[in-house]
């Protein structure tokens, strides 16, 4: 289900996953992003094996402020970080395609370009710009000519 290296059972388990949002610990997981490396990569794994439960968990990582946590990741120069913040965004766009106008919006293409060129972030990047054209494509229509 999960591409992420250490999926842990119990949060790809929607009845786990359920309880951990009503009770409302998404706030305080977000929060936990932006401390140290290990902290946020064992937090972005739990939100990345969330969000691939799909579109219902997607939308309330959405409406609790995932991106604004997430866009600042993807600056960041570590490989890993960098890497699995791309790999969220891109399901995270898989199943709330909503979050394509957001990222738009909060310089998320900008972002991505500072990374097109790295090599341990190539795929990645590409993923995540065929997925955002895609979404683009479809909610927009094809590119005009004029």
């Amino acid at each position: 289900m999960s591409s992420c290296p250490h999926v842990s059972p119990a949060v790809q388990d929607p009845v786990w996953t359920s309880a951990l949002l009503n009770v409302n610990l998404l706030p305080a997981l977000l929060q936990l992003l932006t401390h140290s490396k290990d902290v946020f990569l064992m937090v972005a794994t739990v939100l990345h094996n969330i969000a691939d439960l799909g579109s219902a968990y997607c939308q309330q990582l959405r409406e609790k402020g995932i991106l604004l946590c997430l866009i600042p990741a993807l600056c960041d120069d570590d490989i890993q970080v960098a890497r699995l913040s791309l790999e969220l965004l891109n399901t995270l766009f898989t199943y709330c395609p909503d979050v394509a106008g957001d990222f738009f919006h909060n310089s998320g293409l900008q972002i991505i370009e500072l990374h097109k060129d790295k090599p341990d972030h190539k795929q990645q990047v590409q993923a995540v710009w065929n997925k955002y054209q895609e979404l683009i494509t479809v909610t927009c229509g094809p590119p005009s000519m004029d």
